[in-house]
């Protein structure tokens, strides 16, 4: 017999059917703020967080939160990796997940800004304070040592997910409809073209934490640091990094 708790849990979800649960799981600056401000100007679904807290804590999805949000229609953006634990959670609570990623060299230049615009509070490496006053290439090399580990950690860890939306970066700055339109029809969300046209014209007046908004920005990245984050995707040979541009 299901325990009171259970029993409790099932009649509950059955007085919300055919809500909308999108989870954006996603590289740390690749564009997830503005694909979940694109995301939730359809039919005005509610932006939340599934996670108890920020700061250096890991962004684990909280029962708590799942629970109480289980009633909206919503989108959420987190840098989490996934574990049976995630996919279980996922599974009960009818969440759609959005595997966004980027160019892993673009990344570190962006990644670099944003540390120094929004702070260094991150769960992906603890970083030193006094970090803020190092020369660009220390900063980057502590980057590539200390913080992408926790990248190919990410990356790694999803590709155990079989059903997944995959978007990079890079196709959501270059086709933002077909993008969009992309994660309605994996996630059953009902939309018509106009609703994209619009969703796209709001974003561009909305708050987006973007930093400069382009690809290549890694190009330039000294060649020994190139060589790390190759090395590092060397441990698994069996892994297409593609996607993040390897």
């Amino acid at each position: 017999m299901l325990s009171t708790a259970k029993r409790c849990w099932k009649i509950y979800k059955s007085f919300f059917p055919g809500r909308t649960y999108v989870l954006i799981a996603c590289f740390p600056k690749s564009g997830s703020t503005y694909l979940r401000t694109l995301i939730s100007n359809i039919h005005n679904i509610e932006t939340i967080s599934l996670t108890t807290g920020a700061d250096r804590r890991e962004q684990e999805l909280s029962i708590e939160r799942l629970v109480v949000f289980h009633k909206k229609n919503y989108v959420a953006q987190h840098h989490i990796r996934y574990s049976l634990v995630t996919e279980k959670l996922m599974k009960e609570f009818n969440i759609t997940p959005i595997f966004l990623v980027r160019n892993i060299y673009d990344t570190i230049e962006s990644l670099y800004d944003h540390l120094h615009k929004e702070g260094i509070e991150t769960p992906m490496a603890f970083i030193p304070p006094d970090m803020l006053n190092w020369d660009k290439d220390k900063a980057r090399k502590f980057i590539v040592d200390m913080i992408i580990p926790w990248y190919f950690n990410f990356y790694v860890s999803w590709t155990l997910c079989q059903k997944k939306c995959i978007i990079t970066y890079e196709q959501l700055i270059e086709n933002p409809s077909q993008i969009l339109e992309k994660i309605l029809k994996f996630s059953d969300i009902s939309y018509s073209d106009s609703d994209i046209e619009n969703a796209i014209q709001r974003a561009t007046k909305q708050y987006t934490r973007q930093n400069v908004g382009k690809k290549g920005r890694g190009e330039d990245l000294p060649e020994n640091l190139k060589e790390k984050i190759r090395s590092l995707a060397s441990y698994y040979p069996g892994t297409d990094f593609s996607l993040i541009g390897l």
